[in-house]
């Protein structure tokens, strides 16, 4: 009996037929990505550790995205409504945490800081 290696997998049920996005035909739409500059960045939090009580200053990672000044030439009109839309952000790449206490030293979730800030100018936006 010979093997196949490119037999096709069989569906589970209820995965027949999902819903797609339309493309056209030769159209390659742009990822969100290419409308921002990354890079990675440590900001200070003052974190309070939940098993000895003891605050302390961690510097916790962000990525930053920065919303390029001018949209790549291939951009279609779908792109250029996203691109208008998007805004600079930073998303937290630190979910735990180790307590700084040498008789602690137990890791813990961060709570108290945003996981997603956006930016206005380089800096947080501040809600008035």
């Amino acid at each position: 009996m010979e093997s196949q290696p490119f037999a096709q997998k069989k569906k589970a049920k209820g995965q027949d037929n999902a819903p797609r996005e339309p493309k056209a035909e030769g159209l390659i739409f742009m990822d969100e990505r290419e409308f921002f500059d990354e890079k990675s960045d440590k900001k200070p939090a003052n974190l309070s550790c939940p098993h000895c009580h003891q605050s302390a200053e961690y510097e916790i990672q962000w990525l930053v995205r920065m919303k390029k000044k001018s949209l790549p030439p291939r951009a279609d009109d779908r792109d250029r409504a996203k691109f208008a839309k998007a805004q600079s952000y930073m998303l937290r790449r630190d979910d735990m945490m180790m307590c700084k206490n040498m008789r602690c030293r137990k890791r813990f979730e961060i709570t108290g800081v945003q996981t997603v800030a956006f930016l206005q100018d380089g800096l947080p936006a501040v809600d008035h």
